[in-house]
């Protein structure tokens, strides 16, 4: 009885919908997604252009936090504690995770995955 639960259907893309490639996908240049990609670390800075131009305050907030805050369970924005049960890991600490490190992730890489899981 644990794992009962209704069952809903699964929907997924067109399986040809991947074959126009992630530049596609994303709505931009093939050719701008591949300097992008080629920038390393400071694709930071894209990210942070990307934000004054068209993020919220509510945006802005989250992006700075982020990138320069603690995640000490101690900061709330906009109703929400974010981070509750960390030790105080900066965005460089979450880069040297080890499953970070083990996937390869870059800190543009972790700082997306991060503004994911916001509401930004």
């Amino acid at each position: 009885e644990k794992f009962v639960t209704t069952v809903i259907p699964l929907h997924t893309a067109d399986a040809f919908a991947g074959l126009a490639g992630l530049a596609q996908y994303m709505g931009v240049a093939e050719g701008d997604l591949h300097r992008a990609m080629a920038m390393g670390d400071q694709a930071v800075g894209v990210i942070q252009e990307e934000f004054d131009r068209k993020g919220t305050p509510l945006d802005q907030e989250l992006l700075h936090y982020l990138r320069f805050g603690n995640a000490d369970g101690t900061t709330t924005i906009n109703g929400y504690l974010l981070d509750e049960g960390r030790n105080g890991q900066t965005l460089a600490d979450f880069v040297q995770h080890p499953k970070a490190r083990a996937a390869s992730l870059s800190l543009p890489h972790v700082l997306a995955l991060r503004l994911y899981t916001t509401e930004a």
